[in-house]
C-alpha cells in the first residue's frame, strides 16, 4: 500500500483528479475570476520588496483613553471640543494653543493645502509644534473651568 493510499483511502491518482475537479469548480464559481486576480496580486505584493519601502513605521505614543472619552462626550452633546491654553496677546482676542487633532476633527477645518478655519471670525494663526496649533477666537475651545462634562467613571 502506498503512502498516498493510506492518507485518504483513495489512490494518489484519484486524489489528484479530485483536486483538479475542485479547481475547475472553483474557477466556474461566481466571481472566480475576481478571486483569482486578487490572489495573483497578493502573491505579487508579497514578493515585491519595493512595496515595503513605501511605508515607514512611526511611534505615535500613548493614547489617552480619558481624553478620548471627554472628546466623544463633548462632541455628542454639541459642547466645545477642547480645552486650550490661553496665550498672552496684544490684541483683544481669545488666542489659545490647542492640540491639532481638535482642528482636524472639527467641521470648520479647511481643505488642504492651506491650513485654515472656515468658521467666520476664527483663524488658525500658526503651527506651534507638530502636535499643536495657535488659534484665535475659536468657539470650539474653552477654559478648563467652563468645560463641564459628566463623570466618565
Amino acid at each position: 500500500m502506498s503512502e498516498g493510499e493510506r492518507d485518504s483511502g483513495a489512490p494518489a491518482d484519484e486524489r489528484d483528479e479530485q483536486r483538479a475537479d475542485e479547481g475547475r469548480e472553483e474557477r466556474s464559481a461566481p466571481l472566480s475570476d475576481l478571486a483569482t486576480g486578487v490572489r495573483e496580486r497578493e502573491s505579487e505584493r508579497e514578493s515585491d520588496g519595493e512595496f515595503d519601502d513605501l511605508f515607514s513605521e512611526v511611534d505615535v505614543g500613548e493614547l489617552d483613553g480619558e481624553q478620548a472619552w471627554r472628546d466623544l462626550l463633548a462632541e455628542a452633546e454639541g459642547e466645545p471640543l477642547a480645552i486650550g491654553q490661553q496665550v498672552e496677546s496684544e490684541e483683544d482676542r481669545d488666542v489659545r494653543v490647542i492640540e491639532n487633532r481638535t482642528c482636524h476633527n472639527c467641521q470648520y477645518f479647511g481643505e488642504p493645502p492651506e491650513l485654515h478655519c472656515t468658521h467666520e471670525g476664527t483663524e488658525i494663526r500658526r503651527v506651534v509644534d507638530t502636535d499643536h496649533y495657535e488659534v484665535v477666537d475659536c468657539p470650539m475651545v474653552v477654559d478648563e473651568e467652563e468645560f463641564d462634562l459628566p463623570d466618565t467613571e
